[in-house]
């Protein structure tokens, strides 16, 4: 999830052109301009972290002006949980999922270090579940 800052101050030293010029530098129309000429973080959640305002910013001299920040404590993903069998639910698809990441990490530890593929990889069922 993406973090976007604004320095307030900066922003606001803009004249209403270079403003313009941030907001429009944005191919995911983040940012918009308020009522009273001001610069919002509109739509954070739809930032691709291309850095183009960062770039408008640094050509405009105010490098520091904006900054965007991938949130290391957040991550959205999306599973689709039907198959050529019907639908499944969404746990058993992130189980799944989860159980062939292991084992291809396990393969990629094994090949990078030499170590064995022992039993320790995930599960078909979680531990205490019948």
């Amino acid at each position: 999830e993406p973090i976007v800052n604004l320095n307030r101050e900066q922003v606001d030293s803009l004249s209403l052109d270079e403003k313009i010029e941030l907001v429009e530098s944005c191919p995911r129309k983040v940012f918009e301009l308020d009522l009273e000429d001001k610069v919002q973080t509109a739509r954070y959640k739809d930032c691709i972290f291309c850095d183009e305002c960062v770039t408008k910013a640094k050509v405009l001299g105010k490098k520091d002006m904006v900054t965007v920040k991938m949130d290391a404590n957040m991550f959205h993903f999306t599973v689709e949980a039907v198959t050529k069998d019907g639908p499944r639910s969404v746990i058993d698809v992130v189980r799944a999922a989860i159980r062939i990441l292991d084992y291809k990490l396990s393969l990629f530890l094994q090949d990078a270090y030499g170590d064995e593929i022992g039993d320790d990889y995930l599960p078909l069922q979680p531990r205490g579940s019948n």
